[in-house]
């Protein structure tokens, strides 16, 4: 049986969405963006990651989480992304700003801070 949390629906993508081409997004105040998904190829450019305020996982010359051994913050074995989001892809994640380079389309869900 099933679980009725708000709390869960709202960290997935549950508070709306916005549909972007290749403009910088904001998500509304006090949300993140805490999905994207492709409608057509998309490369993305840009992903402000919620907790560091730092840019990572797109686009970037080290890789995310790539550390020597694991620790908490941090993952192993990560390698670098280069932006490139096939149609229909759907990555998650918790981003203060995301912004495609391409004319592709994505739609950016979001969900509480």
């Amino acid at each position: 049986m099933g679980i009725n949390s708000t709390e869960v629906a709202y960290g997935f993508g549950q508070m709306g969405s916005m549909y972007a081409t290749t403009t910088q997004i904001y998500p509304p105040k006090s949300m993140v963006i805490v999905a994207i998904t492709a409608i057509i190829d998309t490369t993305l450019t840009t992903l402000t990651d919620a907790r560091q305020g730092t840019v990572q996982c797109i686009d970037i010359a080290a890789p995310s989480h790539n550390e020597s051994t694991a620790i908490a913050d941090e993952g192993q074995g990560g390698v670098a992304y280069s932006g490139n989001l096939p149609a229909g892809v759907t990555i998650f994640g918790r981003w203060t700003t995301a912004h495609a380079s391409t004319t592709g389309g994505y739609v950016a869900y979001f969900g509480p801070k």
